[in-house]
């Protein structure tokens, strides 16, 4: 029998993510379709419950680091504590720092930080 389900996954952020997941889904057993979302952070898929279940889903999925859960939730300070930024404004220089998600999330694969050269291109003197 067919059954519909739609899962949140908050490490499902970028369209890379959404093909990856729609890969591991399709290649179950009594996965019929997996539509995914990286703007909502949701896939519905539909599936033969008697060839596989939710449980079995959600599974796979958090194996392969998209584990269904909540959306974490992010603190949003008062209005008058934001930074105003207008376009003479300057950016922070923070020396020595790179990007890092946030705990709940791992690395992005391929989104790695590369020098060439011993510098960015955009640095170099024409």
């Amino acid at each position: 029998m067919d059954e519909s389900i739609t899962l949140q996954l908050p490490t499902m952020y970028g369209d890379h993510h959404t093909s990856k997941v729609r890969q591991i889904l399709t290649a179950l057993a009594g996965v019929k379709t997996a539509y995914a979302s990286s703007a909502q952070q949701k896939v519905r898929v539909t599936f033969d419950s008697g060839q596989i279940t939710i449980d079995a889903i959600m599974e796979v999925l958090a194996k392969d680091g998209f584990a269904p859960g909540e959306l974490p939730g992010m603190p949003n300070p008062p209005f008058d504590e934001l930074r105003h930024v207008t376009a003479t404004d300057r950016a922070e220089q923070v020396p020595d720092t790179k990007y890092a998600p946030p705990p709940q999330f791992g690395a992005c694969p391929g989104l790695e930080p590369k020098v060439v050269d011993g510098e960015h291109p955009a640095d170099r003197k024409r």
